[in-house]
């Protein structure tokens, strides 16, 4: 079974309808990385995705606590990136 998110943070000055799509949207990407980090766990692509995007963490502290490189991280952001986008693209969520 792939790990799931579940993200809620809605802003109160946002309409109900635009809370509705913010956290479709959000959840719609947090699915995505579940799948592909399901696909090839070994890029470590949901650890990187819940310290960065969740965490709030810079690649700087995001590389100590993965012990990867920060140009690593940087990498494989970018192409986390691209696969989150090819993933909403094709439909598959």
């Amino acid at each position: 079974m792939a790990p799931s998110f579940i993200l809620d943070f809605p802003d109160p000055r946002e309409t109900a309808e635009e809370v509705l799509i913010s956290k479709d949207c959000l959840q719609r990407i947090a699915d995505a990385v579940c799948i592909i980090h399901k696909e090839v766990p070994s890029q470590l692509f949901l650890d990187i995705f819940y310290l960065r995007y969740i965490k709030g963490m810079k690649q700087t502290e995001m590389a100590k606590s993965l012990n990867l490189s920060q140009s690593e991280i940087s990498k494989r952001l970018m192409q986390l990136s691209k696969l989150i986008s090819n993933f909403l693209d094709n439909g598959r969520s």
